[in-house]
């Protein structure tokens, strides 16, 4: 068993001097990310499921994937083989013949 101490706590006691304070009626709403601009809200307090919000949302399952142009992809992996084919050929053109025995 390890000889450190337990974590101690601390307790807050007020001071009896002080007055109480009182919780203000409304509670101001702070907008930490104003450039975010919201679409009107459904009414009823009813959301849209299908909304993205922008930023800060851990839900991607309703983020679609941008498309691949299946074009340029076809022509990456003509040009990733063609290089491959070319740097096998220089490989084995570079090679001294092995002599049988």
């Amino acid at each position: 068993m390890s000889r450190k101490k337990p974590d101690g706590f601390t307790l807050f006691v007020p001071d009896e001097q002080e007055p109480e304070k009182q919780m203000p009626a409304k509670l101001e709403v702070v907008d930490y990310n104003p450039a975010r601009t919201r679409a009107k809200a459904l009414g009823g307090g009813a959301y849209n499921p299908y909304e993205r919000q922008i930023g800060g949302s851990s839900d991607t399952a309703r983020i679609r994937k941008p498309r691949i142009d299946l074009r340029k992809l076809s022509q990456w992996i003509k040009t990733t083989k063609q290089v491959k084919a070319r740097r096998e050929e220089e490989l084995c053109a570079d090679k001294p013949p092995k002599l049988q025995r």
